[in-house]
């Protein structure tokens, strides 16, 4: 299973294509496939408000010297539309990779969450912000529908039931799906809307580096559809 990335396959096979023919040009041959994918059925993602969760100014007397501290909690509307009935899931990269606090996820989701599902905010003079964790909490809409939570660790192998850990997305390891109510089979839909929340936490005073001036919060993830 893999997700589909027409565009950019459509590009590198048009550059191939241009670098072979100047080649050819010059007296010598080089052969190049033509090779792409034909799908049934085309989804896309929007994520509400562009995609921006902004959590505003958060003064530097709000930090702890030496503690973290929740900065707060926003949603962000998700909703995928195909153009007939389709299987599909989703996975989240981090684009901030490497720079989530040791310890944020715990801290955010004790018991719950940890080091894995934390998503960077990004560092200043090589020391991290902070992090934030990516989650589902209320029902999806499906088709006008109700549907269940359903998981996979394994890129899509086995489903199970959306619990309090498996509801946060990990980074390039967790898929997140929709079922029919009562089962853990990927169900077939046509639009689907699922609300995802986004918990803050920053790093302490003593872990960041001296706040002279504004210090940058800037988490970046990209959603990514498979189909199934």
């Amino acid at each position: 299973m893999r997700p589909r990335r027409l565009l950019s396959a459509m590009s590198l096979l048009a550059a191939a294509a241009a670098f072979s023919a100047s080649v050819a040009t010059a007296g010598s041959t080089a052969p190049f496939r033509v090779r792409a994918d034909v799908l049934p059925v085309s989804c896309d993602v929007i994520l509400a408000n562009n995609g921006v969760v902004d959590f505003g100014v958060i003064p530097a007397r709000n930090l702890s010297d030496n503690a973290f501290v929740m900065a707060g909690e926003r949603s962000i509307n998700l909703t995928l539309t195909c153009d007939a009935p389709a299987q599909v899931s989703i996975t989240a990269t981090d684009g901030r990779k490497g720079t989530a606090v040791a310890g944020m996820g715990a801290f955010l989701f004790p018991g719950a969450q940890n080091d894995q599902s934390t998503f960077g905010v990004g560092s200043v003079d090589g020391k991290n912000v902070g992090g934030y964790v990516l989650w589902r909490s209320t029902a999806a809409v499906a088709d006008g529908g109700s549907t269940d939570f359903i998981a996979s660790s394994d890129n899509g192998a086995v489903w199970q039931r959306g619990t309090t850990a498996t509801n946060a997305l990990i980074p390039d390891a967790r898929m997140h799906g929709w079922a029919l109510t009562g089962t853990t089979m990927p169900g077939a839909y046509s639009t689907i809307s699922q609300t995802y929340n986004i918990r803050l936490g920053l790093n302490s005073r003593n872990g960041l580096p001296p706040l002279t001036g504004d210090t940058a919060i800037d988490g970046l993830a990209t959603i990514t559809i498979h189909y199934l």
